[in-house]
């Protein structure tokens, strides 16, 4: 499982929104397990963002640095047309995620 290594901590924290906002960013997840994805997907969602994903754990390299995906925010519809796709869960509908994110709710 890779994720949140193309967002930095200071923007983890300040920029989740809630679900269906327009300004609403998107991070990738690889991984080479379904059920890993739906758990990272809900976690990301409760933090106030939307999951894409961006193919196997192999496919990850693309979101290090100088990888495609590493600079820059960018929107689920953005995210996805540069080659990922939508990931399982990504509205938080995994087993035992909160319906939004608590971050998400603070404007």
């Amino acid at each position: 499982m890779k994720t949140l290594n193309h967002i930095g901590y200071h923007d983890l924290e300040d920029h989740g929104r809630a679900a269906g906002a327009e300004d609403r960013r998107a991070i990738a997840l690889a991984t080479d397990h379904e059920r890993a994805a739906e758990l990272a997907a809900a976690l990301l969602h409760r933090l106030g963002y939307d999951a894409v994903r961006a193919g196997s754990l192999a496919d990850g390299r693309r979101f290090e640095p100088a990888g495609g995906l590493f600079s820059g925010w960018r929107t689920h519809a953005e995210l996805t047309a540069l080659g990922g796709a939508s990931a399982p869960a990504a509205d938080g509908a995994a087993e035992g995620a909160a319906p939004t994110s608590p971050r998400a709710r603070v404007a």
